[in-house]
C-alpha cells in the first residue's frame, strides 16, 4: 500500500475520532506512514500536511525516504520545535501514543500549549494489523531465510555444542543469506533449560539424549519472520514424545479452526483445550501467537483475553507450547496468513519430530 494511502486512512481516522493534530512518536509507525527509517524523529499528522521533524544527522535520509513529508530539521529539541509548531497552528485537539510517551515526556508536552491531549490508542498499530502484498513478500523473503537457516543448523549442530555456538551460527548464516539481523535475541535452549519459555542463551553444552528448542527470526527490509522447531539430540523418552505429540496437535487443532472473522480468544482455546485434556493444565502460560511486521511482537494477539478478530491481511504466529520444569519443553511455531479468506502458513520448515 503507498504511504499517501496509509497516511490518508490515518487521517480519516483522525477525522472520526476528533483529533485536528496526532503526533507519531514510536519509529516503527514512522516508518510505516513515511517510510523514514532513522532512529529520531517525530512524524506530525494533521489534515491538511505531514511533517517529519528530526534533526540534522537524519536530513539526507529524511529526504530521500519519506518523500510525502515536510522535512523539518530542529536544532534545540523537538519539543522546542513542537511548542513552536502548537502556537502557529490551529488544532485544539492533539493526538499521542500514549502507550508509548513516558509521563514525564507528557508533562513536559501537555505544558507548551494550551490544547487537549488525546490518546491516539494504538490508531496506527490497528492500521498496521493488514498487511499489503509487498509486506507479505518482505515478510515471505525473511521466513525463507529461516527456513533455510533452520535446514542449515540441523547438519551443524551436534552434543557438545554450547547454546550460544548454535545461536552464533544461525544468526551468521542468516545474514550471510541476506538478512538485516535477527529479529530478536535467538533462543536456543537444550535439556531442562527448554523448560523456560523464553529462555536466555548460555554456555550450556548440548547433551545426548535431550530436547534443543531453537526459536529464530529474520529482518528483510524492515519486515520479521518468527519460528520455533523443537527437536531430539540422540533419542527421546516416552514422556518427550508424548509432549511433542500433544503440542503437534494443538497446533494443528488450531489451525484447522482458523477462519476470517474467527475471534482470536477462540483460536487460542482451540489450541489449549488440547494441552488441558492431555493433563498439562498450567503448562502453556503463554499466548497462543502474535502479529508479525514490522515488529516481531505486533496486532493482533492471539491469546485467552485478546479482543481482536481475525481477518484477510493479517499475519501472525500460532505457537502453542508446553513446558515442564526439571524435564524441559517444546514449542512449535508457524507464521500463518490470511488471503483471500483463506490460511496460508508461511513459514516451511518441517514440524515432524526431528532426532539427530
Amino acid at each position: 500500500m503507498p504511504i499517501e494511502k496509509r497516511l490518508s486512512k490515518l487521517k480519516k481516522l483522525l477525522v472520526e475520532n476528533q483529533i485536528d493534530v496526532a503526533i507519531i512518536s514510536r519509529l516503527p509507525n514512522i516508518c510505516y506512514l513515511s517510510g523514514f527509517t532513522g532512529t529520531a524523529g517525530n512524524l506530525i499528522v494533521s489534515s491538511k500536511k505531514t511533517i517529519l521533524a528530526t534533526d540534522f544527522r537524519y536530513r539526507q535520509r529524511a529526504e530521500e525516504e519519506a518523500s510525502e513529508c515536510e522535512i523539518e530539521i530542529y536544532n534545540n529539541g523537538f519539543d522546542a520545535f513542537l511548542e513552536l509548531f502548537l502556537k502557529k497552528n490551529k488544532g485544539k485537539t492533539v493526538g499521542f501514543e500514549s502507550d508509548f510517551i513516558s509521563f514525564e515526556q507528557f508533562q513536559k508536552w501537555s505544558s507548551l500549549s494550551d490544547v487537549k491531549w488525546i490518546s491516539l490508542k494504538q490508531l496506527v498499530e490497528q492500521l498496521r494489523m493488514i498487511k499489503d502484498a509487498k509486506e507479505i513478500e518482505k515478510i515471505e523473503k525473511a521466513a525463507e531465510i529461516s527456513d533455510s537457516a533452520f535446514e542449515y543448523i540441523l547438519g551443524y549442530l551436534k552434543p557438545g555444542m554450547t547454546e550460544q555456538d548454535i545461536a552464533i551460527e544461525l544468526e551468521y548464516f542468516m545474514r550471510q543469506k541476506g538478512a538485516e539481523k535477527v529479529a530478536f535475541d535467538l533462543i536456543v535452549a537444550s535439556g531442562k533449560h527448554s523448560a523456560i519459555p523464553h529462555a536466555s542463551k548460555s554456555w550450556n553444552k548440548v547433551l545426548n539424549n535431550s530436547l534443543l528448542m531453537i526459536d529464530m527470526g529474520a529482518v528483510y527490509r524492515g519486515y520479521c519472520s518468527d519460528m520455533t522447531r523443537t527437536i531430539i539430540v540422540g533419542e527421546c523418552t516416552k514422556r518427550e514424545e508424548e509432549i511433542y505429540q500433544t503440542v503437534f496437535e494443538a497446533q494443528e487443532a488450531a489451525l484447522r479452526g482458523l477462519k476470517t472473522g474467527i475471534e482470536a480468544r477462540e483460536v487460542d482455546k482451540l489450541a489449549r483445550d488440547v494441552i488441558n485434556k492431555r493433563g498439562f493444565e498450567n503448562k502453556f502460560g503463554h499466548n497462543l501467537g502474535h502479529g508479525v511486521g514490522l515488529e516481531i511482537h505486533e496486532l493482533p494477539i492471539i491469546g485467552p483475553r485478546s479482543n481482536n478478530v481475525l481477518n484477510n491481511g493479517m499475519v501472525f504466529t500460532v505457537e502453542p507450547g508446553i513446558y515442564v520444569s526439571g524435564l524441559g519443553g517444546v514449542r512449535i511455531e508457524d507464521v500463518v496468513y490470511f488471503e483471500k479468506g483463506k490460511m496460508r502458513i508461511i513459514t516451511k520448515s518441517p514440524k515432524h519430530l526431528i532426532k539427530i
